[in-house]
């Protein structure tokens, strides 16, 4: 399952299966929300938590509309999810973002 939740629930296991007790984790792009998310989800204070990223869901912006839509039904939303990450203006996006000042 794609959601922050539930990769943060994941991530959660997976430290507690290396028995780690004390860790630092930087995470950057949609990483913060996941992070924010395994704060709430363990409010643990065996790491310290760095996020260099967006930090809700209204700042990952309008391209994540098909990727939310994939998440929730696969099959019906694969073939958009495909166009949505291979087309041109999404690698602009994700590249370049908006700066009028770059030209693809």
């Amino acid at each position: 399952m794609y959601t922050f939740d539930h990769i943060a629930e994941t991530m959660n296991h997976f430290t507690e299966a290396l028995g780690l007790s004390r860790y630092t984790l930087y995470m950057q792009d949609y990483g913060g929300p996941v992070v924010f998310a395994w704060l709430g989800l363990s409010g643990s204070n065996r790491g310290s938590h760095r996020p260099g990223a967006v930090a809700h869901n209204e700042g990952l912006g309008a391209i994540w509309k098909t990727r939310r839509a994939f998440w929730a039904d696969r099959a019906a939303n694969e073939s958009a999810l495909r166009t949505n990450l291979l087309s041109l203006q999404t690698t602009r996006t994700r590249h370049v973002g908006s700066d009028p000042t770059w030209n693809l």
